[in-house]
């Protein structure tokens, strides 16, 4: 049996751990799950390093999700990117990490895990409608 995919998120602050945390509370432990946190005072090669050990630890398929394009998390990710060959995704938020989690092991490949995200990504980012809150069964 192959290794699962590995869920790396890259992220500022403690945004990753917290993302980390939330979804437990809806799924249960969340396994080669990941958060490397980009703090005040950490360089750029540490941050590289530790997040190069995680991946170099996982033994498999990367799947890494950062907070913001074009930010330090991202920037470093694509490096990784390019010498690991891990898929990376931008903008990351609870629904999409949820979704990775559950599809990981079923997916085909890592691409066809972050289609799968990046729609649930998408679709997790909207304004909910009066017709939708009618339709809500709050009984």
């Amino acid at each position: 049996m192959s290794e699962p995919v590995f869920i790396m998120i890259m992220n500022h602050g403690r945004f990753g751990e917290e993302l980390i945390a939330s979804a437990e509370l809806i799924v249960g432990t969340l396994e080669q799950v990941e958060a490397v946190s980009l703090t005040a005072g950490t360089s750029i090669e540490e941050y590289y390093e530790k997040a190069e050990a995680l991946i170099q630890a996982s033994r498999g398929k990367v799947l890494i999700l950062t907070d913001l394009f074009g930010g330090t998390p991202c920037n470093v990710a694509m490096m990784l990117r390019e010498k690991y060959n891990a898929k990376v995704l931008c903008g990351v938020n609870l629904p999409m990490l949820i979704e990775a989690a559950n599809l990981r092991d079923t997916a085909g490949c890592v691409e066809e895990l972050a289609e799968a995200v990046l729609d649930t990504g998408r679709a997790g980012v909207l304004e909910p409608s009066a017709e939708a809150e009618e339709e809500e069964d709050w009984a």
